[in-house]
């Protein structure tokens, strides 16, 4: 492998609160898809803003966010490589445990929004929320559980 020659496939982040800045872009540029996994129990932005942020999808990509909900109004502008634009708007319905953007366009022409049920799999690493204090600093304990 060269220098430089690490491709990045799968992004999960886990936190506590994501606060997403004004203007923020997600801008990968992988030929293939990246899946960005965000797991957090609250997400704040800036709703004076037009979105929330910008992402371009490249074929198979997918960004999701597992939360409790997301700020009312929360849209996200997606671009696709084929020059597609939309702003679309993020919520995740009270039976779900999340909800995805995702791009294949072998099936359609633009992203596609899905609500997502209970990740089982990557669920089972939810302990990381139990060593977080309510001040968001990390609780004194010498056990790493599911790392």
């Amino acid at each position: 492998m060269k220098k430089g020659d690490c491709h990045l496939r799968r992004i999960k982040l886990y936190c506590d609160t994501l606060v997403i800045p004004p203007g923020y872009e997600i801008a990968l540029t992988e030929k293939s898809g990246v899946i960005i996994n965000i797991y957090a129990r609250s997400v704040h932005y800036d709703s004076s803003a037009d979105v929330a942020f910008e992402m371009k999808l490249t074929p198979g990509a997918e960004i999701a966010f597992y939360t409790n909900s997301l700020p009312k109004g929360f849209k996200a502008r997606l671009n696709t490589v084929g020059g597609e634009s939309i702003v679309q708007d993020l919520f995740i319905e009270d039976d779900k445990f999340g909800v995805a953007a995702t791009y294949d366009p072998k099936e359609q022409k633009t992203p596609k929004i899905v609500q997502r049920g209970f990740p089982s799999v990557e669920m089972d690493y939810i302990d990381y929320l139990a060593r977080l204090n309510p001040d968001g600093t990390l609780t004194k304990s010498d056990v790493v559980i599911n790392e």
